[in-house]
């Protein structure tokens, strides 16, 4: 009963977080203004063109979630911020690329850890070259 149990809980959690992925690509591409920016550890920051967005969200699927993210926040990484409107109201969605293979992406305080990433960490660090 009990390993029931945990395997019900396991795809209900696998269930929300893809909802959540869901959720949080819907609300970019619908807001009424986006921008995304892309900073590295010595302060250079570079605005990457909107069709990126599009983009990452293409190769997104690729990734391997591995649950929350319990590395060290004190550590600077290369950061991918998404910033929208809708109303006036500005919020932004952050992805941090820990290595060659894995990112993190914050949205609201919350912290998801994801894997086989190169493909999306090779094309944004090719951008962030490019610009």
């Amino acid at each position: 009963g009990i390993t029931i149990l945990l395997f019900i809980i396991a795809i209900a959690a696998i269930l929300l977080n893809k909802n959540n992925q869901e959720s949080w690509m819907t609300q970019i591409l619908n807001s009424q203004e986006y921008e995304i920016t892309m900073e590295n550890c010595n302060n250079k920051k570079t605005t990457l063109p909107k069709e990126t967005v599009e983009e990452l969200f293409s190769k997104w699927e690729e990734l391997s979630n591995n649950g929350p993210w319990m590395g060290n926040n004190n550590t600077c990484y290369k950061t991918v911020t998404i910033s929208t409107e809708n109303n006036g109201i500005i919020e932004e969605t952050e992805i941090l690329l820990i290595d060659d293979t894995s990112l993190v992406l914050n949205i609201n305080n919350s912290s998801t850890y994801y894997t086989n990433a190169s493909h999306i960490n090779n094309y944004l660090n090719t951008l962030f070259n490019s610009y």
